[in-house]
């Protein structure tokens, strides 16, 4: 069995902030390789049984089932998986965009992270429900106000991925209840009767990768 958090944690402990992305078997053309590690540019590989390890400057792209976005002009920006997640579970929205019947359509909407997965909640009713099963692109900003030299200083991230509706009842609880503790405390407690009414759905991730512009002091 393909243990996630066990691979997770090597690659930790081996990488620390030169960790990038992870890419499971699920994502790559040969699902002979358990995980795709992204370290930076520059990195030293370490060798840990079952995973591939390239630098962020190598062609990783062609390993892949999908398309991409292309490279950044200035990796030196790119922030680490580990800090990627620690500002997507400090934010608490995004705005998510795809297309429905040939057309862009981008919506802000709330989101938690729970086991590593992004989930989000709306009505069971409404035109956002024909995204469901669409390739869709979440893009979350931290805004740290306006540098000195007049630019703005911020994280972002983008994430790109299917989504996909979740009817599991305890996973459905477990997520509302975050969005209770995460996003509103003074909400009324959790009922089960919460469950008929909110659809509950997630980004099934192929691709994730946070930067930051940030301009702290005059050089």
């Amino acid at each position: 069995m393909d243990n996630t958090r066990t691979y997770m944690k090597q690659l930790s402990e081996a990488y620390g902030n030169d960790l990038l992305m992870v890419f499971d078997s699920s994502k790559l053309l040969d699902s002979s390789i358990r995980k795709l590690a992204i370290i930076r540019t520059g990195a030293i590989k370490k060798a840990i049984p079952d995973i591939k390890t390239m630098n962020y400057d190598e062609d990783f792209e062609s390993l892949l089932q999908y398309r991409v976005p292309p490279k950044t002009r200035k990796p030196a920006k790119l922030m680490s998986l580990a800090k990627t997640y620690e500002v997507m579970d400090r934010c608490t929205y995004g705005v998510l965009a795809t297309v429905i019947n040939g057309e862009p359509y981008a919506f802000a909407l709330n989101y938690v992270l729970v086991d590593g997965e992004i989930y989000f909640h709306t009505g069971r009713k409404g035109y956002k429900l024909n995204a469901l099963g669409q390739i869709a692109s979440l893009n979350i900003v931290e805004d740290l106000g306006m540098a000195y030299n007049g630019t703005h200083n911020f994280r972002s991230i983008q994430v790109k991925g299917r989504l996909v509706a979740t009817e599991d009842y305890e996973l459905k609880k477990r997520i509302l209840l975050k969005y209770i503790d995460h996003l509103n405390k003074n909400h009324p407690a959790y009922v089960d009767d919460m469950q008929k009414t909110t659809l509950v759905f997630k980004m099934d991730i192929d691709y994730m990768m946070g930067r930051e512009n940030l301009f702290l002091k005059e050089l």
